[in-house]
Protein backbone atom coordinates (compact mmCIF):
# COMPACT_ATOMS: atom_id res chain seq x y z
CA UNK A 1 0.00 0.00 0.00
CA UNK A 2 0.99 3.56 -0.33
CA UNK A 3 2.96 5.09 2.42
CA UNK A 4 0.74 7.94 2.36
CA UNK A 5 -2.37 6.00 2.63
CA UNK A 6 -0.60 4.31 5.51
CA UNK A 7 0.25 7.65 6.94
CA UNK A 8 -3.71 8.39 6.89
CA UNK A 9 -4.72 5.34 8.15
CA UNK A 10 -2.66 6.08 11.45
CA UNK A 11 -3.84 9.95 11.36
CA UNK A 12 -7.59 8.25 11.36
CA UNK A 13 -6.88 6.02 13.97
CA UNK A 14 -5.63 8.29 16.41
CA UNK A 15 -7.65 11.39 15.86
CA UNK A 16 -11.22 9.75 15.55
CA UNK A 17 -10.91 7.55 18.80
CA UNK A 18 -10.48 10.08 21.41
CA UNK A 19 -12.03 10.45 23.95
CA UNK A 20 -14.60 12.51 25.34
CA UNK A 21 -15.56 12.84 21.47
CA UNK A 22 -15.98 9.09 20.52
CA UNK A 23 -17.22 7.33 23.29
CA UNK A 24 -17.64 3.65 20.97
CA UNK A 25 -15.45 2.08 18.13
CA UNK A 26 -16.97 1.47 14.47
CA UNK A 27 -18.10 -2.27 13.65
CA UNK A 28 -15.22 -2.15 11.48
CA UNK A 29 -11.55 -1.47 12.49
CA UNK A 30 -8.13 -0.89 10.34
CA UNK A 31 -4.84 -1.88 12.05
CA UNK A 32 -1.48 -1.71 10.28
CA UNK A 33 1.39 -3.99 11.05
CA UNK A 34 4.47 -2.77 9.20
CA UNK A 35 3.34 -1.88 5.78
CA UNK A 36 0.47 -3.93 5.82
CA UNK A 37 -3.21 -3.20 6.70
CA UNK A 38 -5.84 -5.06 8.46
CA UNK A 39 -9.45 -5.21 8.85
CA UNK A 40 -11.32 -6.94 11.48
CA UNK A 41 -14.80 -6.43 12.65
CA UNK A 42 -14.55 -5.21 16.12
CA UNK A 43 -15.35 -7.73 19.29
CA UNK A 44 -17.27 -5.83 21.25
CA UNK A 45 -20.93 -5.83 21.18
CA UNK A 46 -20.99 -1.89 21.97
CA UNK A 47 -19.29 -1.37 18.80
CA UNK A 48 -21.65 -2.89 17.14
CA UNK A 49 -24.39 -1.89 18.38
CA UNK A 50 -23.81 1.74 19.12
CA UNK A 51 -23.56 3.07 15.52
CA UNK A 52 -26.33 1.41 14.71
CA UNK A 53 -28.75 2.70 17.34
CA UNK A 54 -26.73 6.24 17.19
CA UNK A 55 -27.82 6.71 13.53
CA UNK A 56 -31.37 5.60 13.96
CA UNK A 57 -31.46 8.28 16.52
CA UNK A 58 -29.97 10.39 14.57
CA UNK A 59 -32.03 10.01 11.81
CA UNK A 60 -35.49 10.06 13.79
CA UNK A 61 -33.94 13.24 14.73
CA UNK A 62 -33.71 14.68 11.31
CA UNK A 63 -36.83 13.25 10.13
CA UNK A 64 -39.11 14.92 13.07
CA UNK A 65 -37.00 18.35 12.48
CA UNK A 66 -38.06 17.93 8.66
CA UNK A 67 -41.62 17.19 9.29
CA UNK A 68 -42.23 19.68 11.76
CA UNK A 69 -40.51 22.27 9.55
CA UNK A 70 -42.87 21.40 6.56
CA UNK A 71 -45.65 21.40 9.39
CA UNK A 72 -45.05 25.06 10.40
CA UNK A 73 -43.21 26.17 6.88
CA UNK A 74 -40.81 29.54 7.67
CA UNK A 75 -41.65 32.07 4.85
CA UNK A 76 -37.93 32.89 5.07
CA UNK A 77 -35.98 32.07 2.39
CA UNK A 78 -33.60 30.66 5.14
CA UNK A 79 -36.48 28.48 6.99
CA UNK A 80 -37.63 27.06 3.49
CA UNK A 81 -33.53 26.25 2.93
CA UNK A 82 -33.27 24.61 6.42
CA UNK A 83 -35.78 22.68 5.38
CA UNK A 84 -34.14 20.94 2.41
CA UNK A 85 -30.81 20.47 4.96
CA UNK A 86 -33.14 18.41 7.11
CA UNK A 87 -34.55 16.23 4.33
CA UNK A 88 -31.06 15.85 2.69
CA UNK A 89 -29.17 14.95 6.40
CA UNK A 90 -32.42 12.39 6.89
CA UNK A 91 -31.53 10.57 3.78
CA UNK A 92 -27.92 10.55 4.63
CA UNK A 93 -28.82 9.15 8.02
CA UNK A 94 -30.75 6.32 7.12
CA UNK A 95 -27.84 5.44 3.98
CA UNK A 96 -25.91 5.38 7.38
CA UNK A 97 -28.23 3.44 9.28
CA UNK A 98 -28.53 0.85 6.49
CA UNK A 99 -24.92 0.80 6.25
CA UNK A 100 -24.53 -0.83 9.83
CA UNK A 101 -27.58 -3.21 9.07
CA UNK A 102 -25.98 -4.43 6.16
CA UNK A 103 -22.07 -4.71 8.43
CA UNK A 104 -24.23 -6.63 11.18
CA UNK A 105 -26.00 -9.22 8.35
CA UNK A 106 -22.32 -10.21 6.40
CA UNK A 107 -21.10 -7.55 4.26
CA UNK A 108 -18.38 -6.77 6.46
CA UNK A 109 -17.40 -10.24 6.33
CA UNK A 110 -17.05 -9.97 3.03
CA UNK A 111 -15.40 -7.02 2.72
CA UNK A 112 -12.48 -8.16 5.34
CA UNK A 113 -11.98 -11.56 3.43
CA UNK A 114 -11.63 -9.51 0.20
CA UNK A 115 -9.10 -7.50 1.93
CA UNK A 116 -7.18 -10.40 3.34
CA UNK A 117 -7.22 -11.83 -0.45
CA UNK A 118 -6.50 -9.23 -2.62
CA UNK A 119 -3.79 -6.85 -0.30
CA UNK A 120 -1.13 -9.65 0.22
CA UNK A 121 -1.43 -10.64 -3.01
CA UNK A 122 -0.99 -6.75 -4.68
CA UNK A 123 2.52 -7.35 -2.68
CA UNK A 124 3.26 -10.26 -4.30
CA UNK A 125 2.99 -8.53 -7.73
CA UNK A 126 4.26 -5.57 -6.99
CA UNK A 127 7.31 -7.29 -6.18
CA UNK A 128 7.31 -9.11 -9.10
CA UNK A 129 7.14 -5.88 -11.22
CA UNK A 130 9.43 -3.60 -9.64
CA UNK A 131 8.94 -0.61 -12.52
CA UNK A 132 5.07 -0.73 -12.08
CA UNK A 133 5.96 -0.87 -8.11
CA UNK A 134 7.22 2.95 -8.15
CA UNK A 135 4.08 4.31 -9.97
CA UNK A 136 1.92 2.54 -7.50
CA UNK A 137 3.22 4.26 -4.71
CA UNK A 138 2.81 7.93 -5.59
CA UNK A 139 0.40 9.59 -3.85
CA UNK A 140 -2.73 11.22 -5.94
CA UNK A 141 -5.24 13.36 -5.91
CA UNK A 142 -7.84 11.13 -4.18
CA UNK A 143 -5.32 10.17 -1.55
CA UNK A 144 -4.55 13.84 -1.01
CA UNK A 145 -8.33 14.57 -1.09
CA UNK A 146 -8.93 12.10 1.92
CA UNK A 147 -5.86 13.29 3.83
CA UNK A 148 -7.39 16.86 3.64
CA UNK A 149 -10.99 15.21 4.77
CA UNK A 150 -9.60 13.50 7.93
CA UNK A 151 -8.00 16.86 9.24
CA UNK A 152 -11.52 18.90 8.35
CA UNK A 153 -13.72 16.53 10.24
CA UNK A 154 -11.83 17.27 13.11
CA UNK A 155 -11.11 20.78 12.84
CA UNK A 156 -14.00 22.08 10.89
CA UNK A 157 -17.33 21.08 12.99
CA UNK A 158 -16.28 23.09 16.24
CA UNK A 159 -16.57 26.63 14.83
CA UNK A 160 -18.85 25.85 12.23
CA UNK A 161 -21.44 24.77 14.56
CA UNK A 162 -21.12 28.08 16.95
CA UNK A 163 -23.47 29.91 14.38
CA UNK A 164 -25.84 27.10 13.28
CA UNK A 165 -27.11 27.65 17.63
CA UNK A 166 -26.89 30.72 17.31
CA UNK A 167 -29.07 31.13 14.70
CA UNK A 168 -31.51 28.41 15.70
CA UNK A 169 -30.73 26.43 12.75
CA UNK A 170 -30.69 23.08 14.36
CA UNK A 171 -33.01 20.19 14.37
CA UNK A 172 -32.82 20.46 18.60
CA UNK A 173 -34.19 24.32 18.81
CA UNK A 174 -37.00 23.23 16.14
CA UNK A 175 -38.03 19.70 17.97
CA UNK A 176 -37.54 22.11 21.46
CA UNK A 177 -39.79 24.84 20.27
CA UNK A 178 -42.25 22.40 19.27
CA UNK A 179 -42.01 20.42 22.64
CA UNK A 180 -42.16 23.79 24.95
CA UNK A 181 -45.30 25.09 23.14
CA UNK A 182 -47.13 21.56 23.05
CA UNK A 183 -46.15 21.35 26.97
CA UNK A 184 -45.54 24.75 28.86
CA UNK A 185 -45.12 22.88 31.66
CA UNK A 186 -42.05 20.96 30.77
CA UNK A 187 -39.90 24.53 30.16
CA UNK A 188 -41.72 26.10 33.58
CA UNK A 189 -40.38 22.88 35.24
CA UNK A 190 -36.89 23.63 33.96
CA UNK A 191 -37.12 27.32 35.01
CA UNK A 192 -38.21 26.05 38.61
CA UNK A 193 -34.99 23.65 38.15
CA UNK A 194 -32.62 26.41 37.40
CA UNK A 195 -33.93 28.35 40.67
CA UNK A 196 -35.55 31.04 38.11
CA UNK A 197 -32.50 31.85 36.18
CA UNK A 198 -33.04 32.06 32.76
CA UNK A 199 -30.33 33.42 31.73
CA UNK A 200 -27.83 30.21 33.20
CA UNK A 201 -31.03 28.22 31.54
CA UNK A 202 -30.43 29.48 28.43
CA UNK A 203 -26.69 28.84 28.21
CA UNK A 204 -26.73 25.06 29.39
CA UNK A 205 -29.37 24.32 26.88
CA UNK A 206 -27.21 26.29 24.08
CA UNK A 207 -24.33 24.21 25.39
CA UNK A 208 -26.46 21.00 25.37
CA UNK A 209 -27.31 22.01 21.60
CA UNK A 210 -23.91 22.59 20.45
CA UNK A 211 -22.30 19.05 22.02
CA UNK A 212 -25.30 17.36 20.37
CA UNK A 213 -24.85 18.46 16.80
CA UNK A 214 -21.07 18.39 17.23
CA UNK A 215 -20.70 15.33 18.68
CA UNK A 216 -23.24 13.78 15.89
CA UNK A 217 -21.95 15.75 13.08
CA UNK A 218 -18.29 14.50 13.75
CA UNK A 219 -19.64 10.66 14.54
CA UNK A 220 -21.24 11.13 11.00
CA UNK A 221 -17.89 12.63 9.32
CA UNK A 222 -15.81 9.54 11.04
CA UNK A 223 -18.46 7.05 9.70
CA UNK A 224 -18.18 8.66 6.07
CA UNK A 225 -13.97 8.93 6.19
CA UNK A 226 -14.23 5.03 7.12
CA UNK A 227 -15.81 3.88 4.14
CA UNK A 228 -14.12 6.53 2.36
CA UNK A 229 -10.86 4.70 3.44
CA UNK A 230 -12.03 1.40 2.66
CA UNK A 231 -14.00 2.19 -0.23
CA UNK A 232 -11.97 4.06 -2.21
CA UNK A 233 -8.47 3.93 -0.37
CA UNK A 234 -8.06 -0.23 -0.28
CA UNK A 235 -11.67 -0.92 -2.89
CA UNK A 236 -11.15 0.58 -5.91
CA UNK A 237 -7.65 1.19 -5.83
CA UNK A 238 -6.64 -2.06 -4.79
CA UNK A 239 -8.60 -3.38 -8.15
CA UNK A 240 -7.16 -0.58 -10.19
CA UNK A 241 -3.37 -2.00 -8.98
CA UNK A 242 -4.61 -5.84 -9.29
CA UNK A 243 -5.24 -4.53 -13.22
CA UNK A 244 -2.25 -2.29 -13.07
CA UNK A 245 0.30 -5.33 -12.21
CA UNK A 246 -1.55 -7.78 -13.97
CA UNK A 247 -1.08 -6.03 -17.29
CA UNK A 248 2.44 -4.89 -16.27
CA UNK A 249 3.37 -8.72 -15.49
CA UNK A 250 2.56 -9.83 -18.71
CA UNK A 251 4.44 -7.12 -20.35
CA UNK A 252 7.54 -8.63 -18.59
CA UNK A 253 6.90 -11.78 -19.48
CA UNK A 254 6.35 -10.84 -23.01
CA UNK A 255 10.08 -9.38 -22.84
CA UNK A 256 11.43 -12.49 -21.39
CA UNK A 257 9.98 -14.87 -23.48
CA UNK A 258 8.53 -16.72 -21.27
CA UNK A 259 4.44 -16.10 -22.08
CA UNK A 260 4.32 -20.55 -23.01
CA UNK A 261 4.01 -21.57 -18.87
CA UNK A 262 1.23 -19.91 -18.61
CA UNK A 263 1.86 -17.48 -15.44
CA UNK A 264 0.54 -15.04 -16.36
CA UNK A 265 -3.60 -16.58 -16.72
CA UNK A 266 -2.91 -18.11 -13.38
CA UNK A 267 -2.45 -14.09 -12.01
CA UNK A 268 -5.49 -12.96 -14.26
CA UNK A 269 -7.38 -16.01 -12.66
CA UNK A 270 -6.48 -15.20 -9.31
CA UNK A 271 -7.30 -11.58 -9.64
CA UNK A 272 -10.99 -12.33 -11.50
CA UNK A 273 -11.20 -14.72 -8.33
CA UNK A 274 -10.90 -11.83 -5.74
CA UNK A 275 -13.46 -9.70 -7.87
CA UNK A 276 -15.54 -11.69 -7.52
CA UNK A 277 -15.59 -11.65 -3.67
CA UNK A 278 -16.09 -7.87 -3.69
CA UNK A 279 -18.52 -8.20 -6.53
CA UNK A 280 -21.99 -8.48 -3.77
CA UNK A 281 -20.08 -5.28 -2.05
CA UNK A 282 -19.55 -3.46 -5.46
CA UNK A 283 -23.08 -4.23 -6.62
CA UNK A 284 -24.76 -2.51 -3.72
CA UNK A 285 -21.87 -0.10 -2.81
CA UNK A 286 -22.47 1.39 -6.25
CA UNK A 287 -25.93 1.90 -6.34
CA UNK A 288 -26.13 3.49 -3.13
CA UNK A 289 -23.52 5.90 -3.78
CA UNK A 290 -24.67 7.25 -7.72
CA UNK A 291 -28.53 6.86 -6.11
CA UNK A 292 -27.61 9.09 -3.00
CA UNK A 293 -24.71 10.98 -5.38
CA UNK A 294 -27.53 11.64 -7.83
CA UNK A 295 -29.90 12.74 -5.85
CA UNK A 296 -27.71 14.95 -3.69
CA UNK A 297 -26.11 16.76 -6.86
CA UNK A 298 -30.17 17.40 -8.24
CA UNK A 299 -31.01 18.61 -4.87
CA UNK A 300 -28.24 20.94 -4.79
CA UNK A 301 -28.29 22.60 -7.98
CA UNK A 302 -32.27 23.25 -7.50
CA UNK A 303 -31.10 25.06 -4.25
CA UNK A 304 -28.44 27.38 -6.50
CA UNK A 305 -30.74 27.97 -9.76
CA UNK A 306 -34.19 28.70 -7.70
CA UNK A 307 -33.77 29.87 -4.38
CA UNK A 308 -29.70 31.88 -6.00
CA UNK A 309 -31.61 35.36 -5.87
CA UNK A 310 -33.19 34.75 -1.99
CA UNK A 311 -30.50 32.50 -0.03
CA UNK A 312 -27.45 34.64 2.40
CA UNK A 313 -24.36 34.04 -0.11
CA UNK A 314 -22.89 31.36 2.53
CA UNK A 315 -25.40 29.05 1.79
CA UNK A 316 -25.54 29.16 -1.99
CA UNK A 317 -22.05 28.77 -1.98
CA UNK A 318 -22.19 25.53 0.45
CA UNK A 319 -24.55 24.08 -2.03
CA UNK A 320 -22.29 25.14 -4.78
CA UNK A 321 -19.73 23.01 -3.33
CA UNK A 322 -21.90 20.29 -2.39
CA UNK A 323 -22.75 20.00 -6.17
CA UNK A 324 -19.47 19.99 -7.24
CA UNK A 325 -18.51 17.12 -4.32
CA UNK A 326 -21.59 15.07 -5.47
CA UNK A 327 -20.53 15.31 -9.06
CA UNK A 328 -16.84 14.39 -7.98
CA UNK A 329 -17.78 11.38 -6.40
CA UNK A 330 -20.06 10.34 -8.70
CA UNK A 331 -17.31 10.74 -11.28
CA UNK A 332 -14.72 8.86 -9.17
CA UNK A 333 -16.78 5.45 -9.40
CA UNK A 334 -18.14 5.57 -12.92
CA UNK A 335 -14.44 6.52 -14.19
CA UNK A 336 -12.73 3.71 -11.63
CA UNK A 337 -15.42 1.26 -13.09
CA UNK A 338 -14.95 1.96 -16.79
CA UNK A 339 -10.88 2.21 -16.11
CA UNK A 340 -11.02 -1.48 -14.10
CA UNK A 341 -13.51 -2.77 -17.39
CA UNK A 342 -11.38 -1.34 -19.90
CA UNK A 343 -8.33 -2.19 -18.76
CA UNK A 344 -9.18 -6.07 -18.05
CA UNK A 345 -10.54 -6.22 -21.82
CA UNK A 346 -7.79 -4.76 -23.73
CA UNK A 347 -5.46 -6.90 -21.35
CA UNK A 348 -7.40 -10.24 -22.76
CA UNK A 349 -6.76 -8.75 -26.19
CA UNK A 350 -3.49 -8.70 -25.61
CA UNK A 351 -3.32 -12.64 -24.19
CA UNK A 352 -5.06 -13.40 -27.45
CA UNK A 353 -2.75 -11.66 -29.49
CA UNK A 354 0.16 -12.80 -27.40
CA UNK A 355 -0.86 -16.69 -28.84
CA UNK A 356 0.98 -15.93 -32.19
CA UNK A 357 4.53 -16.82 -30.72
CA UNK A 358 3.43 -19.89 -29.03
CA UNK A 359 4.94 -22.26 -31.47
CA UNK A 360 3.95 -25.60 -29.85
CA UNK A 361 0.18 -26.37 -31.29
CA UNK A 362 -0.90 -28.04 -27.94
CA UNK A 363 0.10 -25.47 -25.76
CA UNK A 364 -1.69 -22.88 -28.08
CA UNK A 365 -4.90 -24.69 -28.15
CA UNK A 366 -4.91 -24.90 -24.24
CA UNK A 367 -4.04 -21.38 -23.34
CA UNK A 368 -7.13 -20.56 -26.34
CA UNK A 369 -9.67 -22.44 -24.04
CA UNK A 370 -8.20 -20.81 -21.20
CA UNK A 371 -8.20 -17.17 -22.31
CA UNK A 372 -11.95 -18.16 -23.74
CA UNK A 373 -13.01 -18.77 -20.07
CA UNK A 374 -11.91 -15.50 -18.61
CA UNK A 375 -14.15 -12.08 -18.76
CA UNK A 376 -13.59 -9.09 -18.68
CA UNK A 377 -13.99 -7.19 -14.93
CA UNK A 378 -16.74 -4.68 -14.78
CA UNK A 379 -18.31 -3.25 -11.64
CA UNK A 380 -22.49 -4.07 -11.73
CA UNK A 381 -25.14 -1.68 -10.48
CA UNK A 382 -27.92 -3.99 -8.91
CA UNK A 383 -30.46 -3.12 -7.07
CA UNK A 384 -31.24 -6.59 -5.44
CA UNK A 385 -30.92 -9.24 -8.19
CA UNK A 386 -31.57 -6.94 -11.05
CA UNK A 387 -28.73 -5.16 -12.95
CA UNK A 388 -29.55 -2.08 -14.03
CA UNK A 389 -26.33 -1.19 -15.96
CA UNK A 390 -22.51 -2.03 -16.11
CA UNK A 391 -19.90 0.78 -15.08
CA UNK A 392 -18.50 0.82 -18.72
CA UNK A 393 -17.98 3.61 -20.86
CA UNK A 394 -22.06 3.25 -21.61
CA UNK A 395 -22.34 3.22 -18.41
CA UNK A 396 -20.49 6.33 -17.28
CA UNK A 397 -22.63 8.49 -19.91
CA UNK A 398 -26.12 7.65 -19.02
CA UNK A 399 -25.46 8.33 -15.25
CA UNK A 400 -24.65 11.61 -15.79
CA UNK A 401 -27.08 11.60 -18.68
CA UNK A 402 -29.82 10.75 -16.13
CA UNK A 403 -28.16 13.19 -13.75
CA UNK A 404 -28.80 16.11 -15.82
CA UNK A 405 -32.18 15.49 -16.85
CA UNK A 406 -33.44 15.10 -13.72
CA UNK A 407 -31.82 18.10 -12.47
CA UNK A 408 -33.30 20.20 -15.38
CA UNK A 409 -36.88 18.56 -14.80
CA UNK A 410 -36.51 19.63 -11.33
CA UNK A 411 -35.31 22.85 -11.83
CA UNK A 412 -38.05 23.77 -14.80
CA UNK A 413 -40.93 22.19 -12.18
Amino acid sequence: MKPHNLETIRLFNRLYYTRPFFWSRLPIRLTLKGESVHLAKSDKFSDTIAPLVLSFLCAARMGLAAFLGIRNPDTTPLGAFMVFVYQWFFGVHLVYFFLNVMINLGFGDLLIHTAALGLPYVEQLRKAVPAQRKLSRRPGLLDYTIRFLVWAGITFPPPLCIPVIFLRLDPEAIIMSFISGKFPEIYSLAVWLSFGWTNALNLFLFLVRYFIVLLLTMDLFRCVLLLAIIIIGLGIQLFKNLIDFADAYFDRVLSLGRQSDMQHLKVYSHVAIIYRTYAAIGKFGSFITITVGGASFVLFLYIVIRTRSKMPLVFILLSIFGALVTVYVQMLVCNFGAYINQKSKNLLQKYKKGLRSIGDLRKRKEMTRWIRSLQPLAIHVDLGEVTLFILDKEGKVFVFRQMLEYATSAILA
